[in-house]
């Protein structure tokens, strides 16, 4: 397997054309060449694709030598990303039992004019006054990547998370309790990371944040996103507009594969 340039990433397009609406913000953002890193088995006529922002998506045909390679190269706790199918089997019978399945539920967008943006402005202005949701400027965007870094960490730097960025967060009595951000943003498409402080879960502010968030994407022509990576995330993004759930494996690397070939390169 050899690394792409960045603008050579665009070249792996059709491989991921199976992939419907699972993580399609970032399978979007890896075309971009701006987030990741890719790497092909033959840059000019691949048969498997390997990708990587935070989440490893591979790609291509999976009967070919280079899958085995390619799953390979995947580190421990890395957390892979298929089409299904075949795909998945070849996962299983490469790492075998060093790996652990786990269940997402990808989400698709609707169309502009479907959003009901009434509901949408109900649920963005149902908190409390004690409660204050903003966009994030330089004067506290390190207060909110404090709190969680997922939220900027994809842009590499705070600068280029301001200057490419857009993210929302939930303040009270000073202090940032939540966020909603772009995970990553390319090609018109905005994959949403949210995370909310324990003490604050429950109560609406996750709901309050994503809803501000979508109604920005909505005035911004920009194509909301979301991934669930458990029930609770996909019945949030139900009651927020999202539809057609539907729920698929992932695969968790734990130790180097044992069932085709020895040790990680």
């Amino acid at each position: 397997m050899i690394e792409l340039r960045p603008a050579q990433h665009a070249r792996l397009r059709p491989m991921f054309a199976n992939f419907g609406t699972r993580l399609h913000g970032c399978v979007e953002a890896i075309f971009s060449g701006d987030f990741g890193h890719a790497w092909t088995d033959d840059a000019d006529a691949p048969s498997v694709a390997l990708a990587h922002i935070d989440f490893w998506f591979i790609a291509g045909d999976a009967s070919a030598p280079a899958a085995a390679d390619a799953l390979r190269r995947v580190p421990q706790r890395g957390t892979i990303v298929t089409s299904g199918g075949a795909w998945d089997e070849r996962v299983r019978s490469t790492l075998g039992g060093n790996m652990h399945e786990r269940t997402r539920t990808e989400m698709a967008t609707p169309m502009p004019t479907a959003w009901n943006r009434d509901r949408l402005h109900a649920m963005a202005s149902a908190l409390p006054d004690v409660f204050e949701i903003r966009r994030v400027t330089k004067n506290d965007v390190h207060a909110f990547a404090s709190f969680e870094k997922d939220l900027v960490a994809n842009f590499g730097t705070i600068e280029r998370f301001l200057e490419r960025g857009i993210g929302f967060g939930v303040w009270h009595n000073g202090q940032c309790v939540a966020g909603c951000s772009s995970f990553t943003l390319a090609g018109g498409k905005l994959e949403m990371e949210i995370d909310t402080h324990p003490y604050f879960r429950r109560r609406g502010v996750a709901r309050s944040v994503a809803a501000t968030m979508i109604l920005h994407c909505l005035d911004e022509g920009i194509e909301p996103c979301w991934d669930a990576h458990n029930p609770e995330s996909a019945t949030l993004a139900t009651q927020l507009g999202f539809v057609d759930p539907m729920r698929y494996t992932v695969f968790v690397k734990e130790r180097g594969s044992t069932s085709e070939s020895e040790g990680e390169s």
